[in-house]
């Protein structure tokens, strides 16, 4: 796949910084398969809206994004060799049907799969500490309960007794 000219030649990257940008923000060109049974295959500037969001727009100065891919429900990434060596596949546990995107070349297509993999292993490992961060103190909260409903009337009591 040849890099298509974009409308405005200032957005054009070169491909050092292109992969640069995919390394660092998870940022940069693609090419999806359209979605909601479109066939064609639109060129797209992906990127991290936050945390969780990987976003797609027109452009980089595009304010509002065409599309969200949440980063927390992607099940799957990977190359699509029986297609092309350009191509990968994401899954997302939100969305019916895969993203398919293309790469401008096969080294980047394999940095973009690295890279979107790492991250979304990052956000689990997160959401994972998050969630044994909160039965920490969930249980801290149901021993502490438990002592001052059971344990330190009794102790009160025993010691009045003496």
């Amino acid at each position: 796949m040849s890099r298509k000219a974009s409308s405005d030649p200032a957005l054009e990257v070169s491909p050092e910084l292109q992969m640069i940008l995919i390394r660092q923000q998870l940022a940069g060109w693609l090419v999806k398969k359209g979605g909601a049974g479109i066939v064609k295959l639109q060129r797209r500037y992906f990127y991290i809206a936050n945390r969780f969001f990987w976003s797609y727009a027109l452009s980089p100065n595009e304010v509002k994004p065409k599309g969200d891919i949440d980063l927390r429900t992607v099940n799957k990434v990977e190359l699509l060799p029986l297609v092309d060596e350009l191509s990968f596949i994401v899954v997302s546990d939100a969305r019916p049907k895969p993203y398919i995107l293309k790469a401008a070349t096969g080294s980047e297509a394999k940095l973009w799969v690295t890279c979107i993999l790492e991250t979304v292993e990052k956000l689990k490992i997160r959401e994972n500490d998050s969630v044994a961060r909160y039965i920490v103190v969930k249980l801290l909260d149901l021993i502490l309960s438990c002592l001052i409903t059971h344990f330190i009337p009794k102790f009160l009591r025993h010691s009045e007794l003496e």
